[in-house]
């Protein structure tokens, strides 16, 4: 058995056909070439059209073909706006750049086109065809009763039965039943009978199975009941008769049908096999006349659908309107003035009375407490007196009365004086969701004189902690001291929620009264700017009681979005944190003040633009703006707003910059006149870079601070390009980032959303030009 016998020495080794397989696999496979699907292009719908414009118009089911030609009409609704002039500035469409921003901007300047079809209303359901309510009912003269309209009258029934079986009802003038019937009811063509006590009193109906009505009515109730209980009886037994006979009727006729199948013939065929030509005219003639009778006065077999299925298409295409700009619930707030207990006479003139000693600042912004945000921007009211506010105005400068008139030469905001917006006391603020947990916050300033405690102190003097003047007419709470460790608008949300409980008595209260009203105001409010100060029909010049519409911050949820109408482009930007308390660098930094810029360029000579919303008395648009300062803190809170005018084009180079000073409030006798005059000390700089890959970046950012401005500090935004050594940059703290800073868009022209930005940069591009794979394009179309 050791032996190999001789048939198995041509056979193959062991494991030879599986490689065998392998190798005729890999032929195969590389030998297919994976054939790509074919692009099947779209017909160019007109181009056929007009090749093929003979052969279409030539063929006989041409309508099938081609769109009617008067199907489709165009017709323009004019923009319509609630303000004086157009929100859209008249420069923009030749400074923007951005194709998104220029479709935008061309959206808000642009009349409404509306497509109108001419046969829309017979595209929809054969439903909704025009249809005949109620079939109309054939009524000969000789049915036709001309007693319907006369009053009960007298007459005396009789029931009998007749020789088939059916009961009928005889009436008679008089009770002698000899004379002829003056009338007559079949009951077997009754199916009910029914009270109607509306009608007559002891009154019944009878009706009938061709839906009419037979109104007869008793002397008595028991006569009446009498009839009822008869002619009941006799109803239902006619009833049960009639369904026996239609029972015994379809049985049979089934029993005929299987007797007689396949023997019925009709006329026509009887008269086709008959040899009599006149007979068989007459039957084609016959049937002819049928036919064209069939025809008139027939109804069309769709309006006999029963009420229960026709369907309800009213809200699948309502009536088309353009979009209009959002109405959340308004309400204006008119402060009226502020006042404390410590009051002075500081003018000549008699008509202003004692006023407060010193200036102070109000700010009035909406809290949510439900939903732990601010959700209005900041309403800035100075309602200090003239002789007050020359406190803050130094000797070269013009004194800003608080006139209203227009002086010759005065500057105009779009079509206003400067002058109108100089002390506005009202605001006008929205809330989209309003509920019970909404509150409106008074902030109120002073000058920088020193720390919370020991500015307070003279005000609060002899004061009951208890007591505090309450507005009735707003409802406003006492005025509380503020710490000065807890001025963030989270720290606010706790002091709201905590007011809301019993130990709120904890606050301390300083004795003020501050009067404002709050009132509802209809759409057409007169003498009003919107939020970027563009007067709002109906609007008079020469009014001098005027209001501002303020900012509602809208949280970012779906079921508050809502289609953008108008042209807005506005920034909010507020300082947060500083975190000073490890810095080497100066020697002073205590007393900090933020100042915010907004630049166009990182070189040594550049200048802010002028862009940032001021406060009142002030011009309307500054270049720069300023934080609260606080007394002797290193690691200062921050809760300001600043609000800037974005341009219209942005590009790599434009950028906040943040300029830090220590603010000197002692004066010291000793030190030398040049010292004195140095109130301000610069001791910082932060950044930050308004786009990041040609975005607006928003929410909060953390920045580190240098003790120096290089040119083209821009470039520093890295920690790499930071570390170089050839960067003339000074940093504190080792570049840590000590600064914090969160940014608030409020843009209908720049998209936050990264599929719209992309999908539009890339059709700009191809625009220009450019060779861009088409699947960059699909990529962005984000289906929502």
């Amino acid at each position: 058995m050791s032996e190999v016998r001789k048939f198995t020495k041509r056979l193959s080794k062991p494991g030879t056909a599986a490689e065998l397989r392998q190798s005729v696999s890999e032929a195969v496979r590389s030998s297919f070439v994976l054939e790509k699907t074919k692009v099947v292009e779209p017909l160019d719908y007109e181009n056929v059209i007009l090749q093929r414009r003979v052969q279409i118009y030539s063929d006989p089911l041409r309508d099938l073909l081609i769109f009617p030609i008067e199907d489709v009409s165009i017709s323009v609704i004019g923009r319509q706006r609630r303000t004086v002039q157009s929100t859209v500035p008249e420069d923009a469409l030749k400074k923007a750049q951005s194709l998104f921003v220029k479709e935008c901007i061309k959206t808000y300047s642009s009349d409404w086109f509306v497509v109108n079809y001419k046969y829309e209303e017979y595209s929809g359901d054969f439903r909704m065809l025009p249809w005949p309510d109620k079939i109309p009912s054939h009524v000969f003269e000789i049915d036709e009763d001309f007693e319907k309209d006369e009053v009960f009258k007298r007459r005396y029934f009789y029931l009998s039965q007749l020789t088939d079986g059916s009961y009928i009802l005889n009436s008679y003038k008089d009770e002698k039943i000899s004379k002829e019937s003056k009338g007559c009811i079949f009951l077997d063509a009754c199916n009910d009978v029914v009270q109607c006590p509306k009608m007559r009193r002891y009154a019944f109906e009878l009706k009938t199975i061709d839906k009419y009505s037979h109104y007869l009515a008793a002397e008595t109730e028991q006569e009446m009941e009498e009839w009822l209980v008869t002619l009941r009886k006799i109803i239902q037994s006619n009833t049960e008769s009639l369904v026996q006979e239609k029972k015994d009727a379809v049985e049979s006729v089934q029993d005929d049908e299987s007797s007689t199948q396949g023997k019925s013939e009709n006329i026509l065929e009887s008269l086709e096999r008959s040899m009599h030509p006149e007979l068989m005219k007459y039957g084609r003639e016959t049937d002819q006349l049928n036919k064209l009778s069939r025809n008139d006065g027939r109804q069309n077999i769709f309006s006999f659908d029963p009420e229960v299925q026709r369907l309800d298409f009213s809200g699948i295409e309502p009536d088309v309107k353009p979009f209009e700009e959002k109405c959340s619930r308004r309400f204006v707030v008119c402060c009226q003035d502020f006042s404390l207990n410590l009051l002075a006479q500081l003018s000549d003139r008699a008509e202003e009375g004692p006023t407060n000693v010193e200036p102070f600042f109000l700010s009035l912004a909406l809290f949510d407490l439900k939903s732990n945000c601010k959700i209005s921007a900041d309403f800035h009211v100075d309602l200090n007196p003239p002789s007050v506010r020359e406190m803050l105005l130094d000797n070269s400068e013009p004194r800003a009365e608080g006139t209203q008139g227009h002086c010759p030469g005065q500057s105009l905001v779009h079509g206003v004086p400067e002058s109108c917006l100089l002390y506005i006391k009202q605001g006008v603020f929205s809330v989209t969701n309003p509920h019970t947990e909404i509150f409106l916050v008074a902030r109120v300033e002073k000058v920088l004189q020193g720390s919370i405690a020991h500015c307070v102190e003279p005000y609060m003097k002899n004061s009951d902690p208890g007591k505090g003047t309450l507005d009735a007419d707003a409802k406003f709470s006492p005025l509380y001291k503020q710490d000065s460790g807890k001025l963030s608008n989270e720290d606010m949300l706790k002091l709201l929620a905590e007011y809301k409980k019993p130990e709120k008595t904890k606050l301390q209260v300083i004795p003020a009264q501050l009067n404002i009203i709050i009132k509802d105001i209809p759409l057409d409010f007169t003498n009003c700017f919107t939020a970027s100060y563009i007067p709002i029909k109906p609007f008079e010049k020469d009014s001098e009681d005027v209001a501002v519409e303020v900012e509602e911050l809208v949280p970012e949820a779906a079921k508050y979005c809502y289609p953008y109408t108008v042209y807005k482009n506005h920034l909010y930007v507020y300082p947060l944190h500083l975190k000073y308390e490890n810095q080497k660098v100066f020697a002073k930094a205590r007393n900090i003040a933020v100042c915010v810029e907004f630049r166009d360029s990182d070189e040594a000579d550049a200048r802010p633009l002028k862009c940032i919303y001021g406060k009142p008395g002030g011009p309307l648009l500054t270049t720069n703006a300023y934080a609260a300062v606080l007394h002797h803190n290193q690691s200062p809170e921050f809760y300001d707003e600043i609000k800037i005018e974005l341009p219209i084009h942005l590009h790599q180079k434009h950028h906040l910059l943040f300029t830090f000073y220590h603010v000197s409030c002692e004066i010291n006798t000793k030190a030398t006149s040049k010292k004195q005059d140095t109130v301000e000390t610069q001791v910082g700089f932060s950044w930050a870079p308004l786009l990041k890959d040609g975005r607006i970046v928003t929410l909060e950012r953390h920045l580190p601070v240098s003790s120096n401005l290089p040119p083209g500090y821009l470039g520093l935004g890295d920690t790499d390009s930071r570390k170089q050594p050839s960067v003339d940059a000074k940093w504190v703290d080792g570049a840590k980032p000590l600064f914090k800073i969160r940014i608030h868009l409020d843009s209908t022209i720049y998209t936050q959303d990264m599929h719209l930005h992309k999908f539009f940069h890339y059709c700009q591009l191809v625009q220009a030009g450019a060779k861009e794979v088409p699947g960059k394009l699909v990529k962005y179309l984000k289906m929502g």
